[in-house]
């Protein structure tokens, strides 16, 4: 968004309102966010459960963490109390830590389509 705001380019896309105060946000579409887990992750999760699985985030900074903080502060949870396998800015890199079933992820809608067509496509299990 930075070079939007400079001026450097007319248009951004982005998962979540970022505070600056010179760029006007329409809304193209609501999206969710979701817990994706391997095989071995109980699909009933409690909060408590929430503090105790090691996690794939985003990156500082990405609409999707952004959106997960928020999320989670409503909850009671502060990000700090999980415990972080991995930090990324890659969706390819979550996707295969996935596929391999060490960590559940959260992930938003529109990518969790995404995963949902890599599992149907590659015909593994996730």
């Amino acid at each position: 968004m930075d070079k939007v705001v400079k001026g450097e380019l007319d248009l951004g896309v982005v998962g979540a309102k970022i505070p600056f105060s010179r760029l006007k946000y329409e809304n193209l579409w609501r999206d969710q966010i979701h817990i994706v887990g391997g095989n071995g992750v109980d699909p009933k999760l409690s909060l408590e459960d929430l503090k105790t699985l090691p996690w794939v985030l985003r990156e500082e900074g990405s609409g999707t963490r952004r959106l997960l903080e928020e999320a989670l502060y409503k909850l009671g949870i502060n990000l700090k109390e999980l415990k972080v396998l991995m930090i990324t800015d890659k969706n390819e890199v979550i996707l295969d830590v996935l596929k391999k079933g060490q960590s559940p992820i959260f992930y938003v809608l529109l990518s969790t389509q995404k995963i949902r067509r890599h599992k149907a496509g590659k015909g593994e299990g996730l």
